[in-house]
């Protein structure tokens, strides 16, 4: 069995296909510290979250969508907190995937929900959305039919405005 550590698909043989979409916004790191940046990534997708639990409350949304939102959030704020650079890639990976799931609906359930959303909230959204695929490709969840590109500077401003919330 591969136990690659988890962030070790960058370069390898999991990503070869993907053409390092996701690997271009981990330049100057090597496969060991890929993992690190993985974890960092996704402590600045908590602190978004955090920020989207905080506005979601005061927005007016429906009760149906303020408790998806929650949910989705809590879900995802406990699991990033269970992710650690040194585990195996496939016990990250669905880990990983749910997180990627949950931020999914989050983004659906407040862009759905057809009201103005605060400048700074729309920020913290377009950074989760912006740095979710390159964590799931760091650590080789997506295909080459399912990967998008994104521009290492996106992924830069992306790192900005969430370690700024």
């Amino acid at each position: 069995m591969n136990r690659r550590k988890l962030g070790l698909g960058c370069g390898g043989l999991a990503l070869a296909a993907v053409g390092l979409a996701g690997c271009k916004s981990f330049k100057g790191l090597t496969s060991a510290t890929i993992p690190n940046q993985v974890v960092a990534d996704l402590a600045l997708i908590k602190n978004g979250l955090s920020v989207v639990v905080g506005a979601a409350q005061g927005m007016g949304l429906s009760a149906t969508v303020s408790a998806s939102i929650l949910t989705h959030a809590n879900s995802a704020i406990g699991l990033i907190s269970t992710v650690a650079a040194g585990m195996a890639q496939s016990v990250g990976q669905p880990i990983v995937q749910q997180i990627f799931t949950d931020v999914n609906a989050i983004v659906a359930a407040i862009t759905g929900a057809g009201i103005v959303i605060p400048a700074v909230l729309s920020q913290v959204l377009a950074a989760m959305n912006t740095l979710m695929p390159v964590i799931v490709a760091a650590v080789g969840i997506l295909t080459a039919g399912t990967a998008t590109t994104v521009p290492p500077e996106a992924v830069g401003t992306a790192r900005q405005v969430l370690s700024g919330v």
